[in-house]
């Protein structure tokens, strides 16, 4: 577990992942929405930066920002139902960490779950029922 601790360190600090966290977080469908801070990372400039600040991210240092609050439809509904938007960075600082903490959940989950983990869902459970 020591060995384990110290790769996901490494992993966390390293520029390829911090670059990476921040790429997917701006290339998804959500990138172009700003959270309470109203900052986006729309140019290369700015996405530098981002990976910079990164760096400082560690678990002692930390802490997110408050979440914007807007309502929303309801699917079929009249209703509104509220939805938190977290800031560009806390969406990059999670996105960071779910790397380092991915393997490990994989490793430890039971083999035949297939609810919430990546990469599967009803066709492998059906598949497996099948074999």
């Amino acid at each position: 577990m020591k060995k384990y601790y110290e790769l996901q360190r490494l992993l966390v600090a390293s520029f390829a992942a911090r670059a990476l966290a921040v790429k997917i977080v701006t290339s998804n469908k959500g990138g172009n929405t700003p959270g309470v801070d109203k900052v986006l990372w729309d140019s290369d400039e700015k996405k530098m930066l981002a990976i910079e600040q990164l760096k400082g991210a560690t678990p002692s240092k930390y802490r997110s920002s408050p979440l914007r609050r807007i309502m929303i439809p309801k699917a079929g509904k009249s209703e509104l139902r509220p939805l938190g938007i977290p800031t560009i960075f806390d969406r990059a600082v999670q996105q960071l960490y779910t790397f380092a903490l991915t393997p490990f959940s994989e490793l430890t989950a039971d083999p035949h779950s297939f609810g919430y983990r990546a990469g599967l869902g009803t066709w492998d459970a059906l598949a497996t029922l099948r074999n």
